[in-house]
């Protein structure tokens, strides 16, 4: 592992330390509302300062002074880390904690001494987040089942789950908070009674060792995508590479800017799994308690087998490793590419009415205003789409493949008025079970007695819709890497990232600069869920779409939000050996004055006469080629207030939706768009944000397509 990042940073705090170290304390006073019973007061101390100033922690001072960050001989020991400047989030057990865990490991001793480094290594590691330029997390960020944003020093996030029995907070499962908010000079420590230790098992061991995911496990093995997700955890021909830790000069608009380079490519999927009794409801079987019986499991595939093939088909019957196989179909279903937590299934940012509180790079997950949804493309060769949508209301449970109507009148407030298809709840735990895998996470559908299939209902009802999709969802190895509107180490805004690191931006030219930026806070800025790609230089790349779920006529666009540093491209639309231009190309430099709004009809709803003038406006931006964003979106100001609809703070250009085209598509035929520079110009930045494919049904239907 490259540790390049690791070490300069520790330089750089050292230093800082010396010059910072009279004006650092004090600052950033805590002001959560908490049950002071259990929390202390602030301390001038750093955090290995306290923690080897107490003698219950003692067994933390001895591996803190051990354990290296990096794995360069002249590294610095953690405990020269945790003294300078930073902010840091520890999690720490008392040596009572400790010793119960190194007696897990080592039967006839309970002696910290007797830790080999590696263990050593994987307690202080896990139990330690560097939250770089951030403030380290407190007690309020422990108010919401899922993970923590940032990882750990191991490059695990940490799971929280709030126990309705005892009311305690948990991390990882099993460590229960003892007290919290203890403020040091850089950062907090929280006390648990038990030490972190993130499991190293895999997705698919997970399931096979949790005693109510027997079906599942049977499925992963007979279909042989065990063997698929136990094999996929990091690309190690990247790790063969040596990155440096940033590049600058990668776009003109910000020359002196870093851009961080991932300096490892990690990989890994996510389950979506039913228990053992939805299953038993399901398919109408009794399935006993205990191993699974040869005849049960005769049973379970027999059932199975004919709700599959219904939806799926007959091809490859009896085959079931091969990727037409209908039960091979169904389990890939229930996968997805890339190492998803709960809290990245969807994404909240700066949908209507949603404020994201005092934090822009660590919103809030308390306080929701509308449904908010993504899409994603399963595993296997067909990858189908799937829908994730996180309800406003109750504990803000997630569902698969839910559809509601909403109030989406141009005076509405987009909150549900009926829902269509209520979906698969899924659980962000499972119970005594860990569901924190090494190279992912799995998901329990434990309600109801319904499958996850991609049935008729998904098909024509769920997916027969704007899908609108961030083109981060896309791409798993940006969500796998812990980047998804998250800095990255903490520290970076912005990444660059080497040709090839994603799988579905395909035949990139060498001259093409990836990259990906954030918001922390910016008002101007006017994102679809707070980031955006800047395809920067000489650029020419493919991208690869996700399947339309039936045949049909498709509208294609893709958000817009110009400025003069914005690049042209070319784009071309069709199968990959049959690409064709979409139509002129689509320069977004245009509109740093009135010109632009004048030359493709566009007038503030504000400025109309009437509902009809708004109308008719909306099909004089149409024949252009163009559309309004949408209301659903707002400014990036943290408040959820201003839809770009009307929008144009930004260079006084609206935000806009550029028809790409529409074609027929076919359910199952894999689509590409290629974007290629028009400019010969290095200086270039194509930016790209979200895309909408639309069907005809919507753009052109009976009613009119709504604003949101």
């Amino acid at each position: 592992m490259n540790n390049k990042f690791s070490i300069n940073k520790l330089v750089t705090r050292c230093l800082g330390s010396l010059l910072l170290l009279g004006v650092l304390f004090g600052m950033n006073s805590c002001k959560d509302e908490v049950d002071t019973s259990n929390m202390f007061t602030a301390t001038e101390q750093s955090i290995f300062e306290y923690i080897d100033s107490v003698p219950e922690y003692s067994s933390m001072a001895y591996i803190f002074r051990q354990v290296k960050l990096g794995e360069k001989t002249d590294a610095s020991p953690l405990s020269s880390v945790l003294a300078a400047y930073g902010n840091y989030t520890c999690f720490l057990p008392n040596d009572s904690a400790v010793a119960e865990y190194v007696k897990t490991l080592h039967k006839d001793t309970t002696d910290v001494h007797y830790l080999s480094y590696d263990e050593m290594k994987q307690i202080a590691y896990s139990c330690i987040i560097d939250n770089g330029t951030s403030t380290a997390y407190t007690y309020s960020n422990f108010q919401t089942d899922g993970s923590l944003p940032l990882s750990n020093l191991a490059d695990r996030q940490l799971t929280v789950k709030r126990d309705t029995t005892d009311k305690g907070i948990y991390i990882n499962g099993t460590s229960k908070l003892t007290s919290w908010n203890i403020k040091t000079s850089n950062g907090y420590i929280h006390t648990v009674n038990a030490v972190i230790s993130p499991s190293t098992s895999s997705v698919s061991e997970l399931v096979a060792e949790a005693g109510n995911m027997r079906v599942m496990a049977y499925l992963l093995e007979l279909t042989g995508w065990y063997t698929t997700i136990d094999n996929t955890d990091y690309d190690h021909e990247y790790e063969e590479t040596d990155h440096e830790e940033y590049e600058t000069q990668v776009i003109s608009s910000q020359p002196n800017t870093k851009f961080a380079i991932p300096q490892r490519r990690y990989l890994g999927y996510t389950l979506f799994s039913e228990t053992d009794d939805v299953y038993a409801r399901a398919l109408g079987i009794t399935i006993p308690d205990g191993e699974l019986s040869d005849d049960t499991k005769k049973e379970i595939l027999a059932a199975l087998k004919v709700k599959a093939e219904s939806v799926y088909g007959t091809a490859e019957e009896g085959n079931y490793k091969a990727a037409t196989n209908a039960i091979n179909r169904y389990v890939a279903y229930h996968l997805l590419p890339g190492r998803f937590a709960y809290n990245d299934l969807v994404r909240h940012y700066n949908e209507y009415g949603y404020s994201w509180g005092s934090d822009a790079v660590n919103p809030q997950l308390q306080n929701f205003s509308v449904d908010v949804w993504d899409y994603y493309c399963t595993a296997g060769q067909d990858r189908y789409l799937l829908k994730t949508l996180q309800v406003p209301s109750g504990e803000h449970e997630i569902y698969l493949n839910r559809k509601s109507e909403y109030n989406d009148e141009r005076d509405g407030d987009y909150q549900e008025v009926r829902n269509v298809v209520p979906g698969l709840l899924i659980s962000a735990d499972n119970g005594e079970y860990d569901n924190n895998a090494s190279n992912g996470m799995y998901f329990p559908i434990s309600t109801g007695d319904k499958l996850l299939m991609y049935d008729w209902d998904v098909k024509n009802r769920v997916l027969n819709d704007r899908l609108r999709i961030d083109l981060v969802a896309m791409l798993p190895e940006l969500i796998s890497n812990n980047l998804r509107g998250k800095k990255y180490k903490g520290t970076y805004n912005y990444e660059v990232f080497p040709v090839g690191f994603f799988d579905n931006i395909i035949d990139e030219s060498e001259e093409t600069n990836v990259t990906y930026l954030i918001n922390t806070g910016s008002a101007g800025w006017r994102d679809y869920q707070g980031d955006e790609f800047l395809f920067a230089g000489l650029f020419d790349f493919t991208l690869k779409l996700p399947p339309v779920p039936v045949d049909g006529t498709y509208e294609i666009r893709m958000g817009t939000s110009n400025n003069p540093n914005r690049g042209m491209a070319q784009i071309y639309f069709g199968e990959y050996n049959n690409m064709k231009p979409t139509g002129l190309p689509v320069d977004l430099r245009v509109g740093a004055t009135q010109e632009f709004r004048n030359s493709i009809s566009w007038v503030a709803d504000a400025d109309a006469t009437d509902e009809n003038d708004i109308i008719q406006n909306d099909k004089n931006i149409r024949n252009q080629g163009w559309m309004k964003a949408p209301y659903y979106i707002t400014v990036c100001n943290g408040k959820g207030d201003s839809p770009l609809r009307d929008d144009i703070s930004g260079y006084s250009t609206p935000c806009m939706r550029k028809i790409i085209g529409t074609a027929d598509m076919k359910a199952g035929v894999q689509y590409y768009l290629r974007f290629k520079t028009c400019l010969n110009d290095p200086t270039s930045e194509f930016f790209v944000d979200y895309f909408e494919i639309v069907p005809k049904s919507i753009y052109n239907g009976v009613d009119p397509e709504d604003i949101w």
